[in-house]
C-alpha cells in the first residue's frame, strides 16, 4: 500500500482531499500533518480580526476517518518525509506540500518588531484582542494613539480588514462612550491604487465606500519604517510619520519558510513547478507542490498564477483528478489551466464590489454573491464521506 504525506490543511490540500475518489483512502495510506486540528476559511480572516468570528472546521467533522492526522509543526522536508517540532517521519512514497503562506516584510525596518501579521486564525484572534485592549486602554490613559489604527497594504486583505474594523471599532467605542470622531483608521498603499485587480469603476466605488466608513486611504505611499507608535512613509517624495499604537501588516505574502529552508533553490519560498505540480528541475517525481508552496506559470500569459483561494482550490482538484494515474506510475498529460469565475471584495455591512463571469457588481448584490461563494466552500468542506 502506497504511503502519501499531506503537509498543511489550507485550500489546496483540502480541495485535493475533497476531490479525490473516496475509494483511494482505502487503497493508499494517507497522513496529514498540520499545526492545528482544524482547517480555517482564510478569506474570512479579516472577520476574525475585526469581530472574533470562528471560521474553523474541525478535522474530526470534515476528514475521512482513514486519514491519519498528526498535529505538529513541520520544520523541514526531507526526501521521503519531514522533521517536525516533536518527531521525524519518513518512508513516504509521495509528499504533497500545501503548507500555506508567510508574511513578507520586504526588509522594511521595524515590521517584525512592531507590526501585527494576519496570516492564520490564531493571528486573527490576537489582532482582535489587541484592538479591543487598545480601545479599553484609552479610557485609562486618554492616549489618542490607542484609537488610531494603521493597515499596511491596500490589497484584498487590507481593504476588507479596514472596512470591517471601521464597523467593529465604531460599535465598541460607542458602547464605551467614546465619540466615533476620535477613531482614525488608515490604509497605506505603495501603488497608485488600492485593489488594482478590479476595474477602475469598481475601485472608485471602493474608495467612496471606505471614505463613508471613515477610513483614510494613503496611496502612492511607500512605507519606510515601522515604530512602536506609528510608521514613516514616503508620499511622492515627502516623508511623513503617521502615529498609531496599532500597526497591522497585510502588505505582502510569500511562500512558506519551510520550503525556503528545505529547498535552497526555491523562489520566494516557493518551488517552480511544471503542469504536474512537480519541481521544474525534474529533481523528483515523488514530491508535489500546490497552493502557496508552488510557482506555476500560466502557459498563455507566461506569468505566475497568483495564490488566491480560487486558484489553489482548482490546483487541488486538478491533482486529485490525476492522482490515481500517478499512483500507477503514469504521467499527467493535461495542462493545468485556471478558470476565473468570480472575484469579490467585501467592504463591510452587506456591501461589496466584484465580478462574476465578467459582469461587474457592487453593493448588496455583490455582497450576496461573495457570501454565496464562501457558503459553497463551507458546504463542500463539510460534505460527508
Amino acid at each position: 500500500m502506497k504511503k502519501i504525506l499531506l503537509l498543511g490543511a489550507g485550500y489546496a490540500t483540502m480541495s485535493f482531499i475533497k476531490s479525490i475518489d473516496n475509494a483511494y483512502f482505502k487503497k493508499a495510506e494517507f497522513t496529514l500533518i498540520n499545526p492545528y486540528d482544524y482547517h480555517y476559511h482564510t478569506v474570512l480572516l479579516h472577520k476574525v480580526a475585526a469581530f472574533g468570528e470562528d471560521v474553523r472546521f474541525k478535522f474530526s467533522e470534515i476528514l475521512p476517518k482513514e486519514i491519519k492526522v498528526i498535529q505538529d509543526k513541520v520544520l523541514e522536508i526531507t526526501s521521503d518525509g519531514v522533521i517536525t517540532k516533536n518527531a521525524t517521519f519518513s518512508g513516504f512514497d509521495y509528499i504533497i506540500s500545501g503548507l500555506g503562506f508567510s508574511s513578507e516584510s520586504f526588509g522594511i525596518k521595524g515590521v517584525g518588531e512592531y507590526a501585527l501579521n494576519l496570516t492564520d486564525y490564531e493571528s486573527g484572534l490576537r489582532i482582535h484582542q489587541h484592538i479591543k485592549s487598545k480601545i479599553e486602554q484609552y479610557l485609562q490613559d486618554r492616549d489618542e494613539n490607542n484609537l488610531r489604527f494603521i493597515v499596511c497594504g491596500g490589497g484584498l486583505t487590507g481593504v476588507e480588514l479596514a472596512s470591517e474594523m471601521a464597523l467593529s471599532i465604531k460599535k465598541q467605542s460607542e458602547r464605551l462612550g467614546i465619540p466615533s470622531s476620535k477613531i482614525k483608521i488608515f490604509i497605506i498603499e505603495a501603488m497608485p491604487s488600492i485593489i488594482p485587480m478590479f476595474a477602475k469603476s469598481l475601485i472608485a466605488k471602493a474608495y467612496k465606500r471606505l471614505e463613508s466608513l471613515g477610513v483614510e486611504v494613503r496611496d502612492n505611499s511607500k512605507i519606510l519604517e515601522c515604530f512602536k507608535d506609528g510608521i514613516r512613509i514616503d508620499n511622492n517624495g515627502n516623508e511623513v510619520k503617521i502615529t498609531a499604537n496599532t500597526i497591522i501588516w497585510t502588505a505582502g505574502v510569500k511562500g512558506n519558510e519551510v520550503i525556503q529552508k528545505s529547498f535552497p533553490k526555491s523562489i520566494k519560498s516557493k518551488i517552480e513547478v511544471n503542469s504536474e505540480f512537480l519541481p521544474l528541475d525534474n529533481s523528483t517525481r515523488k514530491h508535489f507542490f500546490i497552493g502557496d508552496n508552488c510557482a506555476l506559470k500560466d502557459t498563455h500569459t507566461g506569468t505566475f498564477y497568483p495564490a488566491t483561494a480560487q486558484v489553489t482550490i482548482q490546483q487541488g482538484r486538478f491533482l486529485a483528478k490525476h492522482f490515481p494515474a500517478i499512483l500507477n506510475g503514469e504521467k499527467i498529460t493535461d495542462n493545468f489551466s485556471y478558470k476565473m469565475v468570480a472575484s469579490f471584495c467585501s467592504l463591510g455591512d452587506g456591501y461589496a464590489i466584484g465580478e462574476l463571469f465578467g459582469i461587474r457588481f457592487s453593493g448588496r448584490i455583490a455582497s450576496f454573491f461573495k457570501s454565496l461563494i464562501e457558503w459553497l466552500w463551507k458546504n463542500r468542506i463539510q460534505a460527508g464521506f
